[in-house]
């Protein structure tokens, strides 16, 4: 462009110079035509500029218009992730209110639970101070008083306490032990076991041992081994009295024991009769497998009785007792009972039987075994 430039003023001052110095006519036309060739080549120039400027904007235009494009593009994407950006920013709000409100619920319900705690441990704690003060009050009284008579109802409140549950029952058997008056101790008894089942039943056979312990002595003095009888005339006013107490109140305890175990009993419980002193009407008793090591059964009714699966049978008594109206038998015990206590026509028996009896009830037994 500069050497451009240069010619054309050169070529101008040279068609002056010619027209200047040169009158001929080829030589003007010449110089015209240097500077005609001079004004085509400014206008080329002239032409190129505006090119090169239109060329310019064209590219400042192409600038701004990608500028443009690019900066919407970008309010584009803002516009589209705005939403976007603002539900995030919600969401995490939420989230963040959710935990919150979770800890703060987490927090309260903790609160509320050692609260409860708390009361559950002062009501408890009240409740064994009043049940402390209840069961001294009780003691108190069962000790100080010479009537019985309201021992049952203050006994039994504590029956199934945790804490006085076992003292009770002791307590409540030295009331029981305590008391002359037969009509009492059928009435107390009635409070504190009734119903009897298998949960207290370890109990009321324990009540019959000590039973048991207490008219020992005069069960041996009146004794006759001839008649097979007790000879209640062997006994002085006082003994007599004694006896005809404890027997009632052996009957009260026997009566509710014959009738748990004419019931069923709960599969794996074991029956343990070990020095118990039974009397009265056991027909239909569910005996097998129970413990009778010192027991005493001289006398009672067990027609129909199982008495399979019995241990410790060689120290038990069965004087006066038509065993062989059992239903069911062990082949050992069956053989010990034929040995020790055969049918004896000088015995009292419960219920009627005779030799005939006794030995149709052998042979039936005998033949059981054999099935």
């Amino acid at each position: 462009m500069v050497v451009i430039m240069d010619d054309t003023e050169q070529l101008r001052q040279i068609a002056a110079s010619i027209i200047e110095k040169s009158h001929d006519d080829s030589a003007v036309q010449k110089a015209a035509e240097l500077l005609k060739i001079a004004g085509e080549i400014d206008r080329q120039k002239a032409e190129a500029g505006k090119l090169a400027a239109e060329e310019l904007k064209i590219n400042d235009d192409l600038k701004d218009s990608q500028q443009v494009r690019k900066h919407t593009l970008v309010k584009d994407y803002i516009s589209l992730l705005a939403p976007l950006f603002t539900t995030v920013v919600l969401a995490g709000t939420l989230v963040q209110q959710s935990y919150q409100f979770v800890q703060s619920e987490k927090t309260k319900q903790a609160q509320f639970i050692q609260a409860e705690r708390d009361k559950d441990a002062e009501a408890r704690r009240q409740a064994d101070a009043a049940e402390d003060l209840r069961w001294a009050e009780a003691v108190k009284l069962l000790s100080s008083s010479e009537k019985l008579s309201p021992a049952g109802v203050i006994l039994k409140s504590f029956i199934k306490s945790e804490r006085y549950g076992g003292a009770s029952s002791e307590t409540a058997m030295q009331v029981l032990l305590k008391t002359k008056d037969p009509d009492l101790f059928s009435n107390l008894f009635t409070t504190l076991f009734d119903p009897v089942s298998w949960t207290n039943i370890l109990q009321i056979i324990d009540l019959n041992r000590t039973q048991h312990s207490e008219a020992s002595l005069l069960y041996t003095k009146t004794w006759n081994p001839k008649t097979f009888r007790n000879d209640l005339g062997k006994l002085n006013a006082a003994e007599l009295q004694k006896w005809q107490y404890l027997k009632k109140d052996r009957d009260v305890v026997c009566t509710r024991i014959a009738s748990l175990l004419k019931g069923s009993r709960p599969p794996g419980t074991k029956l343990d009769l070990g020095n118990a002193d039974l009397d009265g009407n056991f027909e239909g008793a569910d005996f097998s497998g129970a413990n009778v090591e010192g027991a005493v059964m001289t006398g009672i009714n067990i027609k129909g009785a199982k008495l399979n699966g019995l241990s410790g049978y060689e120290n038990t008594s069965f004087e006066a007792t038509a065993w062989w109206q059992a239903s069911t038998i062990d082949q050992g015990l069956l053989e010990y009972l034929i040995r020790k206590y055969p049918y004896n026509n000088q015995a009292v028996y419960s219920g009627a039987t005779g030799q005939a009896d006794y030995e149709a009830g052998v042979a039936r037994l005998r033949q059981s075994l054999t099935r």
